[in-house]
């Protein structure tokens, strides 16, 4: 951190980064951060395609090891020379901001930041982030795997549960790795690791940390001139291309008869990094409704942009209408979780709504809370953004 952003780092730096430790510090995360570091490592060596999804990507610590390309601090400059840092927060990307050089060095400072809120990988239950799912390239598969025992088993026993996955008119399977702290045996192959049954891996699932690489392809040649910054990906050609692609993808989807699958209407392109992830998350989110649209208009929403389509833009809009920010972080968090998990969509009570009142909440979030079945995280879909504009570049 301090190589990053100098010895007086600000104090909001700081106090993210303690925040983390202070939850992860006696977690096995860390140790999954570093073998998704190593991992991302070997695919940039290799030029292939390599994303860490979920709520990782919402961690300052997996992005300072290098697990991560997503900086979850609020968007800001930073002078790479004086780390001198000036934080942009009413934008959702320091990747859409203009160029500007630094005013004490006159070198060119680097944009980053997202924004996201750590609060959102522990909201509820269950710990979120013990749980890894990467893509990477088909042809790193194997190598991968070996990557990881590698790294793994002097710490860890583990047991491998195989997922199916639908992709395009073939279904494949993949293993998912629970790790478990006591090293029982060494393992040199994934085949040779005992395999659980589906019930066994329900019963593990957010209770035991694990791992998943998920196969993904590439156009041949694509990753020959990656950038070493995901910043240098963003331009407006870029954008449109993966914001065509990934909408043909969700058609062809629904062309499937899937109907959590919803696509605004008129849609023809973005200027921002920004704006792709909110399609992205507009598209992945689950309601009662027929598009976006048509929420909107039923619940009283202007616009349908204007609606959390996020667990962090729902956990932003409580801070912002309320004004409390650092006061209602356990309220916030009920609310983030009952909403992504179809609490309110089931059972929206009268002391719901008179505490979405106190929080001066929009009068139309009452409808939506009470009508979305499931939220996404921002960060999972900004990882999916990332990846979709490496693999068309």
């Amino acid at each position: 951190m301090k190589e990053v952003y100098g010895e007086n780092y600000p104090l909001s730096v700081r106090n993210r980064f303690m925040m983390e430790k202070n939850t992860l510090g006696s977690s096995d995360v860390i140790m999954l951060f570093e073998t998704v570091s190593g991992l991302k490592k070997l695919a940039e060596m290799k030029h292939e395609v390599f994303a860490a999804r979920g709520l990782a990507s919402c961690s300052f610590v997996a992005w300072l090891l290098g697990a991560t390309g997503i900086n979850p601090l609020p968007a800001h400059y930073l002078c790479p020379k004086c780390h001198r840092i000036s934080f942009r927060p009413d934008e959702k990307c320091g990747w859409d901001l203009p160029d500007e050089r630094c005013i004490d060095c006159g070198v060119t400072m680097v944009k980053d930041g997202h924004n996201l809120p750590f609060e959102i990988s522990v909201c509820g239950a269950s710990e979120p982030l013990l749980s890894f799912e990467c893509n990477i390239s088909e042809q790193l598969f194997e190598k991968s795997w070996e990557t990881v025992l590698e790294f793994l088993s002097p710490f860890y026993s583990f047991k491998r549960w195989e997922r199916t996955f639908v992709r395009g008119k073939r279904q494949s399977s993949v293993p998912k790795l629970y790790l478990f702290p006591r090293r029982e045996e060494i393992f040199d192959r994934l085949d040779r690791i005992p395999s659980i049954s589906d019930v066994e891996g329900w019963n593990y699932f957010g209770n035991v940390p694990s791992l998943i690489l998920i196969p993904c392809r590439a156009r041949k040649g694509s990753w020959s001139s990656f950038p070493k910054r995901p910043q240098d990906l963003i331009n407006l050609p870029a954008l449109n291309r993966a914001l065509k692609y990934y909408v043909n993808k969700q058609e062809k989807e629904q062309e499937r008869k899937i109907p959590a699958l919803k696509i605004p209407q008129n849609l023809d392109k973005v200027s921002s990094f920004a704006e792709l992830v909110d399609v992205i998350c507009e598209v992945t989110a689950s309601y009662n409704a027929e598009s976006p649209e048509a929420l909107a208009k039923e619940i009283g929403a202007e616009s349908y942009s204007d609606l959390p389509w996020s667990r962090e833009d729902l956990w932003h809009l409580i801070f912002r209408c309320s004004g409390l920010e650092g006061q209602i972080a356990g309220i916030a968090s009920e609310i983030v979780y009952k909403t992504r998990t179809g609490r309110y969509a089931r059972n929206l009570t009268e002391d719901d709504r008179r505490m979405f009142t106190q929080l001066n909440l929009p009068s139309w979030f009452a409808g939506f809370v009470g009508r979305t079945a499931y939220l996404f995280p921002r960060c999972h879909n900004i990882s999916l953004a990332l990846q979709l504009l490496t693999m068309l570049e």
